[in-house]
């Protein structure tokens, strides 16, 4: 007769029952070598992902470029969707963020909100998952999108320059905001 205590490590990656599972035991008894015991219980996970990195952006952004978001997001089980939500016009719209980095525990999912094709305030969240089905939300982020600048009317003096001749470069430029700096560029 001998007593022994038994630990074993289970893999809780992925929640689920335990019920109908075995141990096998191998003993030195030349009569009863193996043993089976069954196994009884629920893997539980409540812990909900965990989301960082989200990208931002403190200026304004064109109208006529996609929005490039990313985000990390970590899980002690497994990520199973990621979601970015946007809103541009009082109504939500999700996109499903993909994974491009690292594994389901941990990594770096990417998604675009569209263009604007007029001037917009966007706000923006990121939603994660895991397999249990905990859920986790980011803030809310904002960022304001707006036309690039015209420049039209381009004129300059004289008609045939020279290497040596000075030139005279006109051009109405116009924004839907305001011009903080212009600059011409030759060569």
């Amino acid at each position: 007769n001998a007593t022994f205590v038994l630990a074993a490590v289970l893999d809780t990656s992925i929640p689920g029952s335990l019920d109908g599972h075995k141990i096998k035991i191998i003993s030195n008894d030349p009569e009863d070598r193996i043993i089976n015991v069954s196994i009884f219980g629920v893997i539980t996970d409540n812990i909900a992902p965990l989301i960082t990195n989200v990208a931002t952006f403190a200026e304004v952004l064109s109208t006529d470029k996609n929005t490039p978001v990313s985000a990390v997001v970590s899980d002690n089980s497994r990520v199973t969707n990621v979601t970015l939500t946007f809103n541009m016009n009082g109504t939500n719209q999700s996109l499903t963020m993909n994974r491009t980095a690292g594994s389901a525990k941990a990594g770096v999912y990417n998604s675009s909100i569209p263009r604007t094709s007029v001037p917009r305030n966007v706000s923006y969240i990121v939603t994660a998952v895991d397999a249990a089905n905990n859920s986790a939300q980011s803030s809310i982020f904002n960022y304001r999108t707006t036309t690039p600048p015209v420049i039209s009317n381009i004129t300059f003096k004289p008609e045939f320059p020279t290497n040596t001749s000075a030139v005279e470069v006109k051009a109405r430029i116009t924004d839907d905001t305001s011009i903080i700096s212009a600059a011409l560029s030759f060569g």
